[in-house]
């Protein structure tokens, strides 16, 4: 029954073949869920649209979403970079959610880079923050994280083999039909299962939760600190495991350093504006290092994924093997780039900047 505030709506409407977004505006003041349902079922029914398929398209977009502020540019304390960095992952969740079930086919991965960023501002900015409310967070965005996850899995999937199918003779292409099917079928799937899942109290709550913690952070007792502190740390926990591993990694590890990658660049996005160009750069070689251990993990999953769908069929265990031996061919081409991509991120001179 608390007070709610539908700020905006987008139903997307099919007219002739295209997708056009119409915006509809309500404000309910002082009231709960019914009285804001009810008002959103009013729109639904003035933009003529069936209630049932409507509401599918809607989701549960009453959520409170004040007006979302940046701090002053030429504020660069660590809680200012803090409130700066979160927000703007915050306003890349809100505004990708509302084009996740219209025609924008790079939705979903934003909605999940912004996810992921903003759960690295809360373990970057860690030392400034009450460490049991952010783990706490941290968890929470994590969960949600996974299921977008599926779904962005199974659209990497469907689009890879795709590409692969491609370049089969014209023979084998037909047969190779029904492994493409069914990637297409686990998508739709997974689609379906998001979709109902983010339509449960459970979403809105998570993000009333991330609102509550962009705009009213709970702050530690221990104060400010260093900036570049905050990017030290992460940094060396990439730079400590890379050393440990073999000439030879395996994938997993490959895979492990590429999520380090990516918080080690996060954190280094976040102090630009207090650094400046140096951890620019650096962020930048990271986002070059995780493109290519990226390609490695899709190719590796990929190929995975084929060796299951590999049954009884001769005909398509042999056009699956076909498949698989060319993501096993782009695998090891990821893996070969490696380590001069490692090599650009880690030159010293890029990281001089966390000694200041």
């Amino acid at each position: 029954d608390a007070p709610m505030t539908l700020l905006e709506e987008r139903v997307d409407e099919q007219v002739s073949g295209r997708w056009t977004p119409r915006l509809r505006h309500v404000s309910v003041v002082e009231a709960g869920r019914g009285a804001a349902a009810k008002a959103a079922l009013g729109l639904i029914r003035e933009a003529g649209l069936d209630d049932a398929p409507a509401l599918a398209l809607l989701r549960p977009a009453l959520v409170r979403a004040p007006r979302l502020a940046l701090p002053d540019p030429d504020s660069t304390t660590a809680r200012d970079l803090f409130t700066r960095s979160s927000t703007l992952s915050l306003m890349q969740w809100l505004y990708f959610d509302s084009e996740l079930s219209g025609a924008a086919p790079e939705a979903l991965r934003k909605m999940r880079v912004a996810l992921r960023r903003l759960r690295s501002d809360l373990q970057t900015f860690a030392p400034l923050l009450d460490r049991t409310w952010a783990d706490g967070l941290r968890e929470e965005l994590g969960q949600l994280a996974d299921r977008l996850g599926v779904v962005r899995d199974a659209e990497v999937l469907t689009v890879r083999l795709g590409e692969l199918v491609a370049r089969l003779p014209d023979s084998d292409e037909r047969t190779a039909q029904p492994v493409l099917e069914a990637a297409r079928m686990q998508l739709s799937t997974a689609r379906a299962l998001l979709f109902e899942s983010l339509a449960d109290d459970a979403y809105p709550a998570v993000l009333d939760a991330a609102v509550v913690a962009v705009t009213h952070p709970r702050w530690g007792d221990g104060g400010d600190v260093p900036v570049t502190r905050l990017g030290r740390r992460p940094w060396r926990r990439l730079r400590d495991y890379v050393a440990t591993l073999d000439r030879g990694p395996a994938n997993a590890e490959l895979h492990r350093v590429r999520i380090l990658a990516k918080r080690a660049r996060y954190a280094a996005d976040a102090c630009v504006p207090a650094v400046g160009d140096a951890a620019a750069r650096s962020a930048s070689r990271l986002a070059d290092l995780q493109t290519v251990l990226g390609e490695h993990h899709d190719a590796v999953v990929t190929r995975e994924w084929l060796h299951r769908q590999a049954g009884a069929d001769s005909e398509v265990a042999f056009v699956a093997g076909e498949l698989a031996a060319l993501e096993m061919g782009r695998a090891d081409e990821a893996r070969k780039r490696w380590p001069d991509a490692w090599a650009a991120a880690s030159r010293k001179q890029e990281w001089r900047w966390l000694r200041s």
